[in-house]
C-alpha cells in the first residue's frame, strides 16, 4: 500500500468519524428535545392534580344570607337574597368544601352612604371550617346603606381567593368569586 492509499484511508475513516458524531450531536439534541417535551407534559399533569385536590377543598367565603320575602323585593333594592342576621350582627359562611384561613374582611361604603359612614377597617377571623357560620362583630344596623364587603382568605392548599359582595339595604346586588395572587393577601 502506498502513502497516498494510507491517507485517502484516514480522510475517509476522518470523515466518517465526522459524520457520527454529527449524527450523535443531532439524536443528542432530538432526545433533550423530548425530554424538554415530557417535563412540560409532566409539569402540566401535575398541576392539573394539583388543581382537582384544591377543588376538593376550596374554601368560598361569604355573608350568610336567606331569601327575601317576595313582597319585599318588589319594593326597593332589586334582588332576591338579603344579609342574614345572626345574634343582631352580620353572619359569616363559608360555603366551600375546604377550611379558609386568615380572612380578612372590610366593609366599604359606596355612593351616598359613603358620605355618612366611617370607615371601620380590615377585621380578621383565624379561619372558617367548611359549612360553618358564626356571628361577625359587624351590626347588622350599622350597615343599613350600600356596601361593598370584600372577603380575602386562603385554602388549605395555599392558593388565595376574594369575595365581593355588593349590597344595597341589605339585599345583595352582587357576588363575585375570584383568585388571587398571595400577595395582595398580606401585603407588607
Amino acid at each position: 500500500m502506498s502513502d497516498h492509499h494510507i491517507q485517502l484511508g484516514l480522510f475517509v475513516v476522518g470523515v466518517l468519524g465526522l459524520v457520527g458524531l454529527f449524527a450523535y450531536c443531532i439524536e443528542t439534541w432530538k432526545l433533550r428535545k423530548a425530554a424538554e417535551r415530557q417535563i412540560e407534559i409532566s409539569q402540566k399533569l401535575i398541576t392539573a392534580a394539583v388543581d382537582q385536590v384544591e377543588g376538593l377543598s376550596k374554601p368560598c367565603v361569604t355573608l350568610a344570607s336567606s331569601p327575601r320575602n317576595p313582597e319585599e323585593a318588589v319594593i326597593g333594592p332589586l334582588g332576591n337574597t338579603q344579609a342574614l342576621r345572626l345574634e343582631g350582627n352580620f353572619a359569616v359562611e363559608n360555603i366551600g368544601s375546604g377550611p379558609a384561613l386568615n380572612v380578612r374582611y372590610e366593609f366599604i361604603a359606596v355612593g351616598e352612604t359613603a358620605r355618612f359612614f366611617q370607615p371601620r377597617g380590615v377585621r380578621y377571623v383565624q379561619n372558617i371550617l367548611d359549612d360553618q357560620r358564626s356571628a361577625m362583630v359587624e351590626s347588622y344596623a350599622a350597615y343599613n346603606g350600600q356596601f361593598e364587603v370584600i372577603f380575602e382568605y386562603e385554602s388549605i392548599g395555599g392558593r388565595c381567593y376574594r369575595t365581593n359582595i355588593n349590597m344595597d339595604g341589605y339585599v345583595f346586588t352582587d357576588v363575585a368569586f375570584t383568585e388571587i395572587a398571595p400577595q395582595l393577601v398580606h401585603p407588607a
